[in-house]
């Protein structure tokens, strides 16, 4: 739809077709973010769609080093993803992710708080970032988790001046690489070391009143009816 409308010319409320197609690919953001000094969890590639004897041989010269999270490399919603905590799990959980894509990654579980940030550039060109927000989860913050369960979200999230200018640059910093327009919500971890580290970036997060992006703007005082007007406005204004 992105492509779409800019062949057409027509102004759309969202981020264009390049930004939305990098940041849908969890490894090449993570590739980006890299270059921009940016961590992320420690993670193995699997580059191409293996059989299920090819995926039981990998698992069985695995080394081991648990639990891991197995996903996609390009799905949303939290499809095909899985918390591996034990070897013995590893085959099915590949073989799941699979399922939604020719690529797999595999990646640490990190064993951190999960604080999300949103940010947007409004109708005069600035950047707007949100509220941190921390989601309080069992193990991931998983696909019934986000549809049928009732999350705990503290927001603002509880973070120290040092954690909450970091996460605000690498907003910053991956809406600006990735080429985004819209609003983005950038996704991190903050390991029990202090360290703030790049999950992914969703450039086109829930935006129901009750989901988390709204939620984040709305304590810092711009409702979810003025949220919306900026998003539409945007495009209009800066073409």
């Amino acid at each position: 739809l992105a492509a779409l409308f800019d062949l057409a010319q027509v102004p759309a409320v969202s981020s264009p077709l390049r930004a939305g197609a990098l940041a849908m690919d969890k490894w090449v953001t993570k590739l980006m973010a890299t270059e921009m000094g940016i961590g992320g969890a420690d993670d193995l590639l699997l580059s191409e769609k293996l059989s299920q004897e090819a995926i039981e041989i990998f698992v069985e010269e695995f080394q081991w080093e648990g639990p891991l999270v197995v996903k996609p490399v390009a799905e949303g919603s939290s499809f095909g993803v899985e918390f591996v905590e034990s070897k013995d799990n590893l085959a099915e959980a590949i073989s799941t992710a699979f399922i939604f894509d020719e690529r797999v990654i595999i990646e640490e579980f990190v064993d951190g708080r999960e604080v999300d940030i949103s940010i947007f550039r409004d109708s005069t060109g600035d950047l707007r970032i949100s509220a941190p927000l921390e989601i309080h989860r069992d193990k991931i913050f998983g696909f019934d988790d986000k549809y049928h369960g009732e999350p705990a979200f503290t927001v603002p999230a509880e973070l120290t001046d040092d954690q909450n200018n970091r996460i605000r640059e690498i907003a910053e910093s991956m809406y600006t690489i990735l080429g985004c327009s819209g609003v983005a919500r950038v996704d991190c971890f903050i390991r029990e070391d202090g360290e703030i580290i790049l999950n992914e970036v969703n450039t086109m997060p829930g935006m129901t009143e009750f989901s988390q992006v709204p939620r984040m703007y709305a304590v810092e005082g711009l409702s979810y009816t003025d949220l919306l007007t900026e998003l539409i406005t945007a495009p209009l204004n800066n073409r």
